[in-house]
């Protein structure tokens, strides 16, 4: 007698509703190593030479700026294929979304508290949901604020930040499993991340790209990421406001 058995992403769903708003510590052994700072440049008004080739991103690029969510590398410089870290991420998202700090302070063994990226890795760090990635990923020690980050790392996240705060809803079993049959590389998800990149997608989070793929350990560029950010900003943080009847004389 055969037995059906259930999709491996299934098994994973009740823990993504479970903890899509209920954010996780974690420990490791102080280490510390010097991290790389970074310093704040003028960012109003700013006016970038190297967005010759991303006018369509050079919008999303000024707002983040402007709004002081992303920094320019240099003067007149953005570096917008430059690739995204894990420490930049770290202080673009709690800028965006103003996180404090976490009731529990998660220990990195390369980050120290005196470290200029501690307090936006502490409010990020319990969104981070590394275990979703990979069996052993929640046991490093490491924080690794120069790794580039990838659309998976960011998708987890972010829809875990917009869960915490009630602007996301997971999908329901039945959603997900049909969102899943119908995009083109959902196969070759990891099934504990896949309840994740799901809802980023569904969401705008974190569209398909081109060729209709998500392509989870792609790497994020700073131009890709200025346009993620103030997309989300954009729809779900500044409230939309209704447009202004003119009255004709």
């Amino acid at each position: 007698m055969q037995t059906k058995t259930r999709p491996r992403f299934l098994l994973y769903f009740p823990l993504l509703v479970a903890t899509l708003g209920s954010p996780s510590t974690g420990r490791a052994q102080p280490a510390p190593t010097k991290v790389k700072k970074v310093t704040a440049l003028p960012s109003q008004n700013a006016v970038f030479s190297d967005l010759g080739n991303h006018g369509v991103e050079a919008p999303a690029i000024s707002n983040m700026v402007a709004q002081g969510i992303m920094k320019p590398v240099s003067v007149g410089i953005f570096n917008p294929d430059g690739v995204v870290t894990r420490g930049d991420f770290a202080t673009m998202v709690q800028s965006l979304y103003k996180l404090g700090k976490p009731s529990e302070t998660v220990s990195f063994s390369d980050i120290k508290s005196t470290d200029p990226l501690f307090s936006a890795i502490q409010a990020m760090a319990p969104f981070m949901n590394r275990q979703v990635m990979c069996k052993g990923c929640a046991l490093t020690t490491n924080f690794s604020p120069n790794a580039a980050l990838s659309r998976e790392e960011a998708s987890i996240i972010l829809v875990r930040i917009m869960g915490a705060k009630n602007q996301l809803q997971p999908m329901t079993s039945q959603e997900l499993s049909s969102f899943l049959q119908s995009t083109p590389d959902a196969k070759n998800w990891k099934p504990a991340a896949a309840p994740y990149f799901a809802l980023a997608i569904k969401s705008g989070v974190m569209p398909l790209l081109g060729d209709n793929t998500f392509q989870p350990a792609l790497k994020l560029t700073r131009a890709d990421t200025a346009v993620l950010l103030d997309n989300i900003n954009r729809q779900f943080i500044v409230p939309i406001k209704p447009p202004v009847l003119v009255q004709p004389k």
